[in-house]
């Protein structure tokens, strides 16, 4: 007798969840700017190239997209990967043919991985199979906030503490990410404690996972104005600081933990029965 032990599609949910996570800080970001300069458009205008302007409004027509297919994708919906997929592909395609086309070369190998990702068998597999609704108890739905309340967090503590924009700023003007951190940390445990007994070090190492591949992708992109590279992006862009000696090694470490939980927790499916021959 066999065991049979059900898929859990971890790299596909891992990319999804951070397809999620990075759509929804680029929104709050946008809102962010949205909100500063409400009041003195004309100043942003005069401030901003026309050929930005443009990039920013196709950067935030695809991430609005790229949510949606997100949201889609998490429901098995097939669909949600060939819109994701397009959205990409314009993006980029857009991307290169003004002057800030540094961004859409640096970040080409990320969105290749995560495109090959979404056609791997392993993704296939998840989107043909039968959708069957399931009922969630109160219990799965604070674990599953708890989870991503706690990822969230966690992304949104590391990339205040070396960028200081956004709403934190505004709304927690001496405020340090070591308290995000901390409600971050909470909140794991709380998730992990409402989590059935066998998963808590899957979902412990997914929801790391997910905040280890979303901080990569923003690495990623600050090579562009974070490194000699930017004397190849025109104005208004800038050289700025970044802490690689901190984020690189942090990143690391967290996604070497969550690579450790997710292993140790992998469901091991038993091989053909062994036959002995018949001597008789």
């Amino acid at each position: 007798m066999s065991l049979s032990f059900p898929k859990r599609y971890t790299t596909f949910r891992v990319v999804v969840c951070t397809m999620m996570l990075q759509s929804l800080h680029s929104l709050q970001l946008f809102s962010y700017l949205g909100f500063l300069y409400s009041h003195s458009w004309s100043t942003f205008k005069a401030a901003m190239p026309s050929q930005l302007l443009m990039c920013e409004a196709v950067w935030l027509a695809s991430t609005i997209t790229s949510l949606v297919a997100s949201i889609a994708l998490f429901d098995r919906r097939k669909w949600g990967r060939t819109l994701y997929v397009w959205t990409l592909i314009a993006n980029h395609a857009i991307g290169l043919l003004t002057p800030f086309r540094l961004f859409s070369l640096i970040s080409l190998p990320f969105s290749g991985a995560l495109i090959a990702i979404l056609y791997s068998r392993q993704s296939r597999d998840f989107l043909e199979e039968h959708r069957t609704p399931r009922e969630r108890s109160l219990r799965d739905c604070i674990r599953i906030g708890a989870l991503a309340v706690s990822c969230s967090l966690h992304y949104l503590a590391m990339s205040f503490s070396v960028s200081r924009t956004g709403w934190l700023a505004m709304l927690m003007p001496n405020g340090r990410p070591l308290d995000l951190l901390v409600v971050a940390a909470v909140a794991l445990v709380i998730g992990l404690a409402l989590s059935q007994q066998g998963r808590r070090a899957w979902n412990c190492g997914v929801t790391l996972m997910v905040f280890s591949v979303s901080m990569t992708g923003q690495l990623i992109v600050n090579v562009a104005t974070s490194t000699p590279l930017v004397r190849y992006l025109p104005p208004p862009f800038r050289f700025i600081a970044y802490p690689w000696s901190v984020m690189i090694p942090y990143t690391g470490m967290v996604a070497l933990v969550a690579f450790t939980l997710l292993q140790s927790n992998r469901p091991h499916t038993p091989g053909p029965a062994l036959k002995m021959p018949d001597f008789t």
